[in-house]
């Protein structure tokens, strides 16, 4: 680092404060980031449900049904459930065929649809999990998706994390001044993400025949903290 740079990081870091006393504090604004990469635990599924019947009524009686039955099946078999829930439901007319640039001929019978998703506690029971949706009567599976179950934790540690990363800031530019570091005057948290799990090769395994590659979750807090300076 040059002298000039030096010069110029002494008067961005060194704001004078004036206080209702007329006296003057001298301070050190220093950004501080955590981050912490962590494997999910939580596998959500997201599948179809489609049920067809001569009336919407019976559709929709149908379809209930089949939903229960899934449910039930993945109680019955063991699997450990975290979260489970009806995210979209719609009834639909199933219409004959058409001739060539002709409209439908007439409507033959409706289809309802419901979209479920459900949250499973770990990995190892994954593939049991989707042998037995579909045998149960999914009819289509959308996705795949992993998450933390308990993010909050994770979160705090990361902004454990920023705010030591801060402190090891100040103290680096207090040393480059012939300064030292005095109490904290003020603190805020200016962002904090959790990312999409980050993709790991090495981390792929089979398990219960389905190829599962979570690959890791990362959780980033910044800070922003102002530290008073003593001579």
């Amino acid at each position: 680092m040059t002298r000039y740079a030096l010069a110029a990081m002494a008067l961005a870091l060194l704001i004078p404060i004036t206080t209702s006393a007329e006296e003057t504090t001298r301070t050190i604004t220093v950004q501080g980031e955590g981050r912490i990469s962590q494997a999910p635990n939580i596998a959500t599924i997201s599948a179809g449900v489609v049920s067809q019947a001569l009336t919407p009524k019976y559709a929709l009686a149908a379809n209930n049904k089949a939903v229960t039955k899934v449910f039930e099946a993945l109680t019955l078999a063991g699997v450990t459930v975290d979260d489970k829930r009806t995210r979209g439901f719609n009834v639909t007319p199933v219409y004959s065929r058409t001739e060539p640039g002709g409209q439908p001929l007439e409507v033959t019978g409706y289809r309802a649809r419901s979209t479920i998703t459900v949250g499973i506690w770990g990995f190892d029971n994954l593939g049991k999990f989707l042998d037995t949706i579909i045998a149960a009567g999914a009819d289509q599976i959308f996705g795949l998706s992993f998450s933390l179950r308990e993010p909050g934790v994770t979160v705090k540690w990361a902004m454990r994390k920023a705010v030591m990363d801060a402190q090891r800031r100040a103290r680096i530019y207090a040393r480059k001044l012939g300064v030292e570091v005095g109490q904290p005057i003020s603190i805020s948290e200016t962002e904090t993400t959790i990312s999409r799990p980050r993709m790991v090769a090495a981390a792929a395994e089979v398990r219960e025949g389905v190829l599962i590659a979570p690959g890791e979750i990362e959780i980033v807090s910044r800070v922003r903290v102002v530290y008073a300076i003593e001579d």
